[in-house]
């Protein structure tokens, strides 16, 4: 269409998003959204008006998540992300290998955005590389801190994709029995961790590599997780 200067105007394609549930007995929904009283199921509906305000309605919950736990739930973000993306970011990591002790807690605070945002097009491995971005850019102390877009969204999950079952742990790949990948070890040497980082991710120069490892900086050591002391 156009408006009154002969421009064409292109609207955004509005998209539904659903949730459910159980009415606790209370009165009706707001926001476009109902509920029935006496424990009645439930519908209530968000209604998007683009991408850009989807990633950003999930990236608002991220942040809320973020600001009100008690522990750094940023830095473990950026941390599950990276575990998840060494092999590919499918939202799937496994658990029984040790490297990745300590990831359960990031990946269940997670998952009722998860669920919020899935049958709105965003993935479990979109959520997760969100919650990473959003743990990076709110670790900037400065007033002109890099914004960290996610500019496109659709990463299958692990269970999605041809990955062979055999491959995670049961046979039977979700988010928390991911399939096995190596990470690097702690014992590299240099010129082994760029070779990794260039392999892995195509990293091409070493500062790449050295801006990836300054984000061991945002958390703090548990042994319980890391094995070291």
């Amino acid at each position: 269409m156009q408006d009154n200067s002969g421009n064409t105007v292109r609207h955004p394609q509005t998209s539904l998003a659903v949730e459910g549930g159980k009415d606790g007995g209370g009165g009706g929904g707001g926001g476009g959204g109902g509920g029935g009283g006496g424990g009645e199921d439930f519908i209530d509906f968000f209604v998007i008006d683009s991408a850009a305000d989807l990633i950003n309605s999930a990236r608002s919950d991220i942040t809320s998540l973020i600001n009100g736990h008690p522990t750094n739930l940023a830095a473990k973000f950026v941390r599950m992300a990276f575990h998840d993306c060494v092999g590919g970011c499918d939202g799937c990591i496994d658990l029984t290998n040790g490297d990745n002790f300590g990831l359960e807690e990031p990946i269940d605070m997670l998952d009722p955005i998860v669920v919020k945002f899935e049958h709105s097009g965003l993935t479990r491995a979109d959520i997760w590389a969100l919650a990473s971005l959003e743990g990076a850019r709110g670790a900037q102390a400065n007033d002109d801190d890099l914004p960290f877009e996610m500019t496109w969204f659709g990463r299958p999950n692990c269970e999605s994709t041809n990955v062979d079952d055999t491959d995670c742990v049961e046979n039977d790949c979700s988010a928390k029995r991911g399939p096995h990948r190596d990470l690097p070890s702690p014992h590299l040497t240099t010129h082994e961790l760029i070779t990794f980082f260039n392999e892995t991710f195509d990293f091409q120069e070493p500062w790449q590599t050295v801006a990836i490892m300054g984000a061991h900086t945002l958390g703090t050591l548990a042994r319980e997780n890391s094995g070291f002391q």
